[in-house]
């Protein structure tokens, strides 16, 4: 049966003044008095957690056992610039989603006006070359230009790999 772990106000009172030593730059555990000697001492829930003595999982959600401490040490993070709220990260990324759905969108519709084009200038050209063999046939070559049948060449199989693209002007 898992161990029923309750509030503590001794722990929270170590998670406190844990927050307040390592962004001082002064904690107590020696690993992290190391690790701020060589200036590289970082405050989040793992190095918290190591100076309080206190279990991670304890304190690293909003709606765990030292809430209060969670947030007090969220807010201390964002002061630094090291957290950032989840709803602001999703709500970018929602934005990025709609950005990038709207040119996928566009590039659609433009590929389709182009492909729409593409078979315009088929059918053109089968006209034509109707044209052009009908006034063969009929033994005169009164047209400007060659005699030859008009033709779309075929098309060229290209494989762009690394390197093989177009370079860029310096």
């Amino acid at each position: 049966m898992p161990r029923v772990v309750e509030h503590d106000p001794a722990a929270a009172r170590r998670l406190d003044q844990a927050i307040a030593a390592i962004a001082e730059g002064t904690p107590v555990h020696p690993d992290l008095a190391a690790k701020a000697k060589k200036g590289s001492l970082r405050l989040n829930f793992s190095t918290v957690a190591l100076e309080a003595g206190v279990a991670r999982h304890q304190f690293d959600k909003p709606k765990s056992l030292y809430a209060d401490q969670h947030a007090a040490l969220v807010a201390r993070m964002a002061e630094k610039g090291r957290a950032e709220p989840l709803a602001s990260q999703l709500a970018e990324c929602r934005s990025r989603l709609a950005l990038a759905t709207e040119r996928l969108r566009r590039s659609q519709t433009y590929a389709g006006h182009l492909l729409a084009h593409t078979r315009e200038l088929e059918v053109e050209v089968a006209r034509l070359n109707e044209l052009l063999a009908g006034r063969r046939d009929a033994g005169g070559d009164t047209l400007v230009g060659s005699s030859a049948l008009l033709e779309l060449p075929p098309p060229i199989p290209r494989r762009i790999g690394p390197g093989q693209g177009r370079k860029r002007a310096k």
